[in-house]
C-alpha cells in the first residue's frame, strides 16, 4: 500500500483546503461537511478502485511477482507456496487498506485524531488475537497470519467508517440543492 500514500497525503491537504477556503468565505461558509463532502467522496472512490485494481493484480500475478522478488529456487516452492497463500488473502484487504487510509487521512484533516487512534487500537487487539488463534491455537502458520491481519484490517476500516460518514460527509438536509 506504500505505492498509494500519495492518496492519504493529497485527502489530508486537499480537504484541509476545502474546510480553510470554507472558513475564508467569512458569512458566506457552509457547513464544513458540504466543503469538504466531494474530496472525500472521490478520495474514497479512488482508493476503492485501486485497491480493487491492486487487490486483482496480487491474485492473479501474486506468484509470478513473489517469484521475481525471492528469486530462482531450484525445483523447491518451500518459500513460495506460503508465500503466495499469504499474498492471495492479504490482497483481499487491498481496497479497506486504501479506504482506511484515506479515511483517517481526512479524519486528521478535520482535526480529528481519537477516531483514527480508536481504528489503530482496534485493529491492534484484532490483529493480537487473530494471531494467538490462528497461529498459535490453530497452528495455521503464516496463513494464520494474514488471515489475523486481514480482519485486524478490515476492523480498523470498520471503526472508521460512522464516525468518517458522521464528520465529513454532508448528511442529505445539509446538502445544497
Amino acid at each position: 500500500t506504500y505505492l498509494f500514500a500519495f492518496l492519504n497525503v493529497a485527502t489530508t491537504n486537499l480537504y484541509a483546503g476545502a474546510i480553510a477556503r470554507n472558513e475564508a468565505r467569512g458569512k458566506d461558509a457552509v457547513d464544513n461537511r458540504i466543503a469538504g463532502d466531494g474530496v472525500v467522496r472521490v478520495a474514497g472512490k479512488i482508493s476503492l478502485l485501486c485497491g480493487v485494481g491492486l487487490m486483482m493484480l496480487l491474485l492473479r500475478a501474486g506468484r509470478t511477482l513473489l517469484g521475481v522478488y525471492i528469486g530462482p529456487e531450484p525445483g523447491d516452492n518451500s518459500i513460495l507456496d506460503p508465500a503466495t497463500a499469504y499474498v492471495a488473502i492479504r490482497a483481499l484487504s487491498m481496497p479497506t487498506a486504501l479506504l482506511a487510509g484515506v479515511l483517517q487521512a481526512a479524519l486528521i484533516g478535520a482535526k480529528d485524531t481519537v477516531t483514527p487512534l480508536v481504528a489503530t487500537v482496534t485493529s491492534t487487539v484484532v490483529n493480537c488475537v487473530g494471531d494467538f488463534v490462528c497461529v498459535v491455537s490453530m497452528g495455521m502458520g503464516s496463513r494464520g497470519a494474514a488471515i489475523a491481519t486481514l480482519l485486524a484490517q478490515w476492523a480498523g476500516t470498520i471503526a472508521m467508517l460512522r464516525p468518517a460518514r458522521r464528520e465529513l460527509l454532508a448528511p442529505p438536509d445539509l446538502t445544497p440543492k
